[in-house]
């Protein structure tokens, strides 16, 4: 998984969160006897030098399927593009910070909580 993942991002960008994520197995006392890893390994790395959060599901190397993401994807989804929220801002009330500050902000989280 963690090489797949390497393959997408730029190159020593992945910084994984939730390392210990998973299920454990307790005995009667609970004790912790055993422990299973979750399917899913998620974090924050650069494409183009542009920050991205990203997992890989490991269902997809159960099933012996292709990953639904690939690099060209997400290169893909990283072309410019419009988006308008006029009508949340106008009708809602919404507000929006810039992508940057928001990814900064879970990063500074992540950190405070030793998760980084």
């Amino acid at each position: 998984m963690r090489e797949r993942i390497a393959g997408i991002v730029d190159q020593g960008s992945f910084q994984e969160v939730g390392k210990l994520a998973g299920r454990g197995k307790y005995d009667k006392d609970g004790k912790l006897i055993g422990f299973e890893p979750a399917s899913y390994v998620m974090g924050i790395g650069t494409i183009d030098a542009r920050t991205v959060a990203i997992g890989y599901e490991i269902q997809a190397r159960r099933t012996g399927k292709p990953p639904l993401f690939s690099r060209d994807f997400f290169e893909y989804c990283l072309r410019p593009s419009y988006c308008d929220n006029r009508r949340a801002r106008e009708e809602l009330g919404a507000s929006f910070r810039s992508l940057d500050e928001t990814l900064a902000d879970a990063l500074a989280d992540f950190r405070e909580r030793g998760a980084l």
